[in-house]
Order: structure tokens, then sequence, then C-alpha cells
């Protein structure tokens, strides 16, 4: 009797190990889940319910909101369902289980066990903090508007990055000069603790590049990306974010670094003679004169005092003298500029068409030491650039005019800095070295159409938040990429075929 009881309980036993089959649930037709919606009631952070829209056909619970939503990683929905509710083989409580709606889209699973049927819907918050990019949060202390370029705003952040957030205080202020007068206004940040966002060299101020002209939200990015393939030293780096100010969404904005003396930055040694300078019709620099010759609005960035105001303007002169001479020397004018590197800015502005080299605006040099010469660079502000019209979106005009025309050896742009720039192609010297530095960055700068592509994919949801909220002309996204790789494969065809002419 007893080894019969033990053989029993030894087959129980072997019957409890055994795996049991997985239930079959058959796809249905029929409607399984019947209502979804986040409720305020069980999101206490919410100031009203998130209501969806059903769609019968695909099946799919959608919510379409630039609202900011707070714990939008962790909302509790709320459903009415037929069944048991799974996400990931996870089951779902209403009102109960927390959920990551950050991804875009959720697939629900419904499943019918005294039918064994099952369904399968898709629910989407469609909003600027699902597009896939980083989000900037900044809320300004007592809810205060940014008025002006001038006075900074006390405000806190909060920047969420592929789930990660970071927070901390830092200051806004409006900045730019044309855009500043646009209603998708620029920004200028400056974080309490320095910090290095995205990989970029740690510093406390930063920008926020609105692109409010542009189309492709994309002129700033690419024309970076060219530069640094052409080894322009001190290019800015960034990257596409989301921005809400005070709860509102403000669009997507090209966040970036501040041209600036700094460690990572301009790397300058303002204490044996080195500065930064900018040549800009604004003319906005405490320390500023207008040039003797080519009547230049020359301003000095760092240091900011008179010892360096000196030295820049005595170097500038030296520079305009031999440069207004009916036959300008290149090899004493070499000792004071590094040709190379005004060759390099020259045909990155060529590239990209950038016809604020003849207002002249933002052109910046700078000086290592008193030992050193003159370079170009870093270059900025492209919302005039890739044939920009002079009206809002649109660019990619007059593809196949040059600016600088090395086989003529003359200038084709208008204003002070046309005239400027273009005297250095009187030099055959110069427009010797203009060839040699386009057959060297040409293999570089003529795969950008790739790079136009991947960085439109990123901004793939982001493109048409950014047009609901400022809107834009009736053109697909798709196509303003289009036409700006086929507006640069001509710019380099252009280049190519009058460089080719010198041989």
């Amino acid at each position: 009797m007893y080894i019969l009881s033990l053989l029993a309980v030894v087959l129980l036993a072997g019957c409890s190990v055994r795996e049991q089959p997985e239930a079959v649930y058959a796809d249905t037709e029929q409607r399984l889940m019947h209502q979804f919606c986040i409720a305020a009631a069980h999101n206490p952070q919410l100031k009203e319910d998130i209501q969806f829209e059903y769609d019968s056909v695909n099946r799919t619970f959608t919510c379409q909101t630039q609202q900011w939503i707070e714990g939008i990683d962790t909302l509790r929905p709320a459903f009415y369902a037929d069944g048991e509710v799974y996400v990931n083989g996870k089951e779902q409580l209403t009102g109960i289980t927390p959920c990551n709606f950050s991804g875009r889209v959720v697939e629900y699973t419904v499943r019918n066990t005294s039918q064994m049927t099952q369904g399968k819907y898709s629910v989407s918050i469609i909003s600027p903090q699902t597009t896939g990019l980083p989000v900037l949060k900044i809320d300004i202390a007592g809810g205060r508007i940014v008025k002006d370029k001038e006075k900074y705003l006390p405000a806190t952040y909060m920047l969420n990055v592929s789930g990660t957030t970071i927070k901390g205080a830092l200051e806004i202020r409006g900045r730019g000069n044309s855009t500043w007068w646009e209603k998708k206004k620029p920004y200028k940040i400056k974080l309490s603790e320095s910090a290095p966002l995205f990989g970029m060299h740690k510093a406390r101020t930063w920008v926020l590049l609105a692109n409010a002209l542009d189309v492709t939200l994309l002129t700033n990015n690419v024309a970076f990306s060219l530069a640094r393939k052409m080894q322009m030293p001190f290019t800015n780096h960034g990257q596409h974010v989301e921005l809400y100010l005070n709860d509102k969404y403000e669009g997507n904005y090209f966040l970036t670094e501040q041209i600036d003396v700094h460690k990572g930055r301009v790397e300058v040694d303002t204490l044996k003679g080195g500065f930064l300078a900018e040549i800009d019709l604004n003319f906005d620099k405490e320390y500023k004169w207008t040039s003797s010759i080519y009547k230049l609005p020359v301003m000095l960035s760092k240091p900011e005092n008179s010892i360096a105001m000196d030295e820049l303007k005595s170097v500038f002169f030296k520079v305009e003298r031999l440069l207004a001479r009916p036959n300008p020397s290149f090899e004493k004018l070499s000792a004071l500029i590094d040709m190379p590197s005004l060759v390099r800015y020259m045909i990155l502005n060529e590239l990209v068409f950038n016809i604020e080299l003849g207002h002249p605006k933002s052109v910046f040099f700078y000086r290592k030491s008193s030992e050193a010469p003159l370079e170009w660079g870093p270059v900025w502000d492209f919302d005039w650039a890739f044939g920009y019209a002079g009206s809002n979106f649109v660019y990619f005009q007059n593809p196949d005019q040059l600016m600088f025309d090395i086989t003529h050896q003359s200038g084709q742009m208008w204003g002070a800095g046309g005239t400027f720039f273009s005297r250095f192609l009187l030099m055959p010297e110069f427009c010797e070295l203009y060839r040699q530095e386009w057959e060297r960055v040409l293999p570089e700068v003529s795969d950008i159409g790739g790079y136009i592509w991947s960085q439109g994919k990123q901004l793939d949801y982001s493109w048409h938040e950014n047009r609901k909220r400022w809107g834009a002309p009736d053109v697909a996204k798709q196509d303003s990429y289009m036409v700006m790789a086929g507006f640069i494969n001509r710019r380099v065809n252009l280049i190519s075929k009058t460089t080719r002419r010198q041989n």
C-alpha cells in the first residue's frame, strides 16, 4: 500500500512539471476594446483628461495634442474591454497600471478567455513629446515671457533625452538680429552650472536657433556639417530639440554652442594677444569701428578691452592697406592672414550660397596670439544662405550663380563684404590655393545628400509638429529635402566646373 501511494505521488509530481500547452487565441474582427482615455482622476499631475479618437478601420486610438503632458512615461490609462488587457505580455489594470507613451505608439492586446479570441489595438499620442527628439522644457519664474535680447529671466529646465531626464536652473533671453523679429523667436540660455549637452564641450552658455524662415529646419545644421567635413576649426555642433516654454510648445529648435572664447569653443590666448572679432552691419558691440578703406563694420568680441581693440585695428589696417594696392602681394598678406583658412571660409560660403558675406553679417575671424596670423571662422548664421529669396520659406533660388569667380579673378557679390573678399581673387596664388583646396574637400562635401536625408528622417515627426505650430508652405517634407540636396549638388558641380578651368 505504501509503495502504491508513493508511486501515485511520483506520477502526480511528474504531471505537475509537465509543460502545459499555451492557450491559442484566434484573432477576431469583433471590437473588444470599447473605450480608452487617460483620466485626470487616475493621473493627478494632469489638469484635464486626455481623450482619444477611435478608428474602426485601423483599430487605433489616437490623441493629437501639443499641450504639455506631465509624466507621459508613467500615465495610467482607463479602458473598458471585453477581456483581459495586455501590453508586451504584461496584464494591464484599468486606472492602475502605468504605461510609457513617450514612444508614440503602444500596442494593446485584449484577450477574451470565454471565447478564446483576441484583438490588437494601437494607442498613440501624437505630440511633440513623442517625435523621438530630445525635449527641452523651460519654465520661467512667474510665467513671464521673453520680450527682449538684453534682460535674462530666471528659469528652471528639464531636458529629456531617450528616457533620461536632466534638471537644473538657467537664465534665458532673446537673441538674433533680423530673426528676433520673426514670430518664432531665437533664444540664448545660460545654465547655472556648466554641462556637456549632447556630448558637446562643457559650458554654461548655449543658443537655441529657431530656423523660423527655413522650411527644411536644416540649413544651419547642414552648413555646420559641411564646415566640419572641410576641417574648419571651432565649427559648431548641435542637436534638434522640441522646445516648451511655460508648458507651451514653441517648435523645433537647433541647440548649439555660443560662439565665444572658451575651451571647446574658440580657443585663443587672450593673455598673449589673441582675440575674437566679428564683421557685422548690426554693429552692436561695445568695442567697434568702421574700417578706413573698405568701410567694414568691425567689432571686437573678446577680450573686451582697449588694448585688444588697438591690436585688432592695427592688424586689420595693415591687411586693408595691402589688399587695396593695384596688385596685392600674396606673400605679404600671407604674413598677416592664414590663407588656407580664408580659402576654406570662402569656399564654404560659396557652396551654400551665403549672401551674408556681402552685407556683411556674422563674419567671424580670430587670432590665437600676437605671433599668429588671422584665421577666418567659425562659420555662423545661414538663415540667408541656400538661395534664400528674402521672403519666408523661399529658398534654393539661383543655384548656378557664383559669388567668387576665380576663372576671371572677380567677385559677383555686392556690398562692402563682397568688395573686400573679391580683392583676394586678384592674386593668382590665392586662386590656385582655392582650386587645390576645393579638390581636397570635394570628396568630403559631395556626399552631403546622405546626411540631409538622415537628418530629415530624424525630424520626420517633428517637422509636422513644427508646421502645425507655425505654418509652412504647402510642400511635402521629402520634397524640401530633395530640393536642398539637389541645390547643393548643383553648387558642387558649379564650383568644380569653375575651378577645373584653372588646369
